[in-house]
């Protein structure tokens, strides 16, 4: 699927029920939509929305170069995201300027990447990245069984990512190995997990798992007034540079 050099896409799947994408069980899938100006994927006021890339093989989704990149999930009940058995996902966000995500008010949210090798996400070189997970409940991110994980935000500038006022937050990297989480050479970095209750983040049974945030500036992790946290990186191998 190639929209690449495309400017002024819109895609909208706005105020629809029961909307099912099944790309299951491809191999050599290419989402293309680099060097993209103005891309707005509309998926907002959604229930049961489905989309399904489970046991795919070699799947590049791309959307490298694009500015104004907007995907809006937001008021989205039951949305489930699934990636699981996959191998080789890379999901290239590389060189993006004003990049909102937002899933804010979303209710039952499953982004499932279990059982997933050699996933790579790449926001390196991003701009003005805005990642909105608030209010949202019901909130669960599995990559757990995963190998060679890398998720790059290396050199990114004004990334905000916003799980504030989020209940049963799941976030699941257990049995994970070689994970590497890179944030050096970023500025404003402000991760907002206040009012948040239930939160579970599970690191357990993880080897090589290095989380980077060297030469970073104006650094603000906030877990104001968040009740039942739960950080797990019991049995891990853990190098961490702060």
């Amino acid at each position: 699927m190639d929209y690449s050099n495309t400017s002024h896409l819109h895609m909208d799947y706005s105020n629809t029920s029961h909307l099912h994408m099944d790309y299951s069980n491809t191999s050599h899938l290419h989402m293309d939509y680099s060097n993209t100006s103005h891309l707005h994927m509309d998926y907002s006021n959604t229930s049961h929305l489905h989309m399904d890339y489970s046991n795919t093989s070699h799947l590049h989704m791309d959307y490298s170069n694009t500015s104004h990149l907007h995907m809006d999930y937001s008021n989205t009940s039951h949305l489930h995201m699934d990636y699981s058995n996959t191998s080789h996902l890379h999901m290239d966000y590389s060189n993006t300027s004003h990049l909102h995500m937002d899933y804010s008010n979303t209710s039952h949210l499953h982004m499932d990447y279990s059982n997933t090798s050699h996933l790579h996400m790449d926001y390196s070189n991003t701009s003005h990245m805005h990642m909105d997970y608030s209010n949202t409940s019901h909130m669960h991110m599995d990559y757990s069984n995963t190998s060679h994980l890398h998720m790059d935000y290396s050199n990114t500038s004004h990334m905000h990512m916003d799980y504030s006022n989020t209940s049963h937050m799941h976030m699941d990297y257990s049995n994970t190995s070689h994970m590497h989480m890179d944030n050096c050479n970023t500025s404003h970095l402000h991760m907002d997990y206040s009012n948040t209750s239930h939160m579970h983040m599970d690191y357990s049974n993880t080897s090589h798992l290095h989380m980077d945030y060297s030469n970073t500036s104006h650094l603000h992790m906030d877990y104001s007034n968040t009740s039942h946290l739960h950080m797990d990186y019991s049995n891990t191998l853990l190098r961490k540079q702060s």
